[in-house]
């Protein structure tokens, strides 16, 4: 027969077993979690451009180009894709495993506010965490991983003949524009011009020394 004190023992470790087996499923719904967030890429605007997630909650974006392809980058979390107008949605999924304020900026060139179309997403520090970073921390260009939109420097070839003993002058111009530029990324003037981009504009004066002085390079 049982023992009083064996059936009292029996009977103390089946509610902590039961407890271990209904918690368990629980933990993993919440590691399972996904959190999805749809952005709108328009007129040199996110929206939302100001995003709030948890420490390693998995977040999948929803990014929808509405009026030109846009990109966009989260440096710092290695995110980084492209949306076209009428096209599905792109879906982005990433953990959002370090805390701190990172910076995600449009990485296809759009028109003349390109460098304006940012937003902020901040991982909120979890308990276990000792820090939050700063926008300036994780733009340390020690340990930023840099996403840069496709641009290259053009320059016009021009050649300047100057007549024997007479002065001569050229206005030169470089330029940066997108490498592939397409409708809905600026007219002639404002891609030609440097309207919409970094431009050197220079003037060169010369003397022609000798009969049949000629200049093919500009300036470097």
């Amino acid at each position: 027969m049982p023992s009083r004190s064996g059936s009292l023992r029996a009977w103390c470790v089946l509610p902590i077993v039961l407890a271990m087996a209904i918690s368990q499923p629980s933990v993993g719904l919440a590691q399972e979690s996904v959190r999805e967030i749809n952005i709108r890429a328009q007129s040199f605007t996110f929206e939302p451009n100001d995003i709030e997630v948890v420490e390693g909650q998995r977040v999948r974006l929803f990014v929808e180009a509405v009026d030109v392809p846009h990109g966009i980058g989260i440096a710092g979390l290695g995110v980084e894709g492209v949306a076209r107008p009428g096209a599905a949605p792109t879906v982005l999924e990433f953990v959002a495993d370090k805390p701190g304020r990172y910076r995600f900026v449009c990485t296809v060139f759009c028109g003349v506010n390109h460098g304006g179309m940012l937003g902020e997403l901040t991982v909120v520090a979890g308990p276990e965490s000792d820090e939050l970073l700063t926008i300036d921390d994780q733009f340390d260009d020690r340990v930023m991983d840099v996403l840069e939109p496709d641009f290259h420097l053009v320059t016009l070839p021009t050649t300047l003949r100057i007549p024997h003993k007479r002065f001569a002058f050229r206005l030169t111009h470089r330029f940066s524009r997108p490498l592939d530029a397409g409708p809905g990324y600026g007219n002639l003037l404002e891609d030609f011009f440097g309207f919409d981009s970094p431009a050197f504009i220079g003037l060169e004066l010369r003397y022609g020394v000798a009969p049949g002085t000629q200049f093919h390079d500009l300036s470097k």
